[in-house]
């Protein structure tokens, strides 16, 4: 009489090893694609707060531009490349107020510059200050150095801040009438989605420049 092999094979315990280590395989794969969506949506959402936070900070320093400043001088914003020590000549926006009686001319500048942790490219977004302000000579006549650094694009070569200057009928933060028309600086930037290869709209302010009226024409 024949009996019947009881037990495990050797052939299916290495089935069974087999089919455990493919499961295995999975689970940690699909942990490594859930860990690299989960940081690459944390770095998305810091650069997007980043941005917004340089830009808010930007669109209060524009908003005092003309401030304190009789209209018929000159012009109190302007946006016209200017010389660096160091990084050539940039397109810049520039601006002066007077504030308490002391002049101030002040302006903010995208420029080409090198990532020192990884030596990598990148565009950095400054705020700007004159060594020799004055209320009558042309802002871009001004010896303007680097100040602030307000925002950093890393790997980044083409320029990523838009400035835009014109004027229309404009009342910021709609407390007022559109009666007059003043100068409008929107600033625009593209989002962690666009840089991600996203379509997306890019985050953008328009500031309203009340002090600096402008007739209509």
């Amino acid at each position: 009489m024949s009996r019947w092999q009881q037990g495990v094979t050797l052939i299916s315990m290495m089935v069974g090893l087999l089919i455990s280590l493919l499961v295995i395989l999975v689970m940690m794969t699909s942990f490594r694609t859930l860990i690299s969506i989960s940081a690459e949506a944390s770095r998305g959402a810091f650069q997007d707060g980043e941005l917004a936070t340089a830009l808010t900070a930007l669109q209060m320093d524009i908003q005092g531009a003309g401030y304190g400043l009789d209209a018929t001088v000159s012009p109190a914003l302007v946006k016209s490349p200017i010389s660096l020590p160091e990084h050539g000549s940039e397109e810049a926006l520039l601006w002066r107020f007077k504030d308490g009686g002391a002049l101030t001319c002040a302006g903010v500048v995208e420029r080409a510059d090198t990532d020192p942790d990884s030596s990598q490219p990148m565009r950095v977004v400054s705020r700007l200050l004159a060594n020799d302000c004055s209320e009558t000579a042309g802002l871009a006549s001004f010896e303007w150095v680097l100040g602030e650094d307000l925002l950093r694009f890393k790997n980044q070569t083409a320029r990523q801040l838009r400035i835009t200057l014109d004027e229309e009928a404009c009342s910021p933060f709609g407390a007022l009438g559109e009666s007059e028309n003043h100068p409008i600086v929107i600033l625009s930037a593209p989002s962690s989605t666009q840089h991600a290869g996203a379509s997306a709209a890019p985050v953008s302010y328009s500031i309203c420049l009340l002090n600096i009226p402008v007739s209509d024409s």
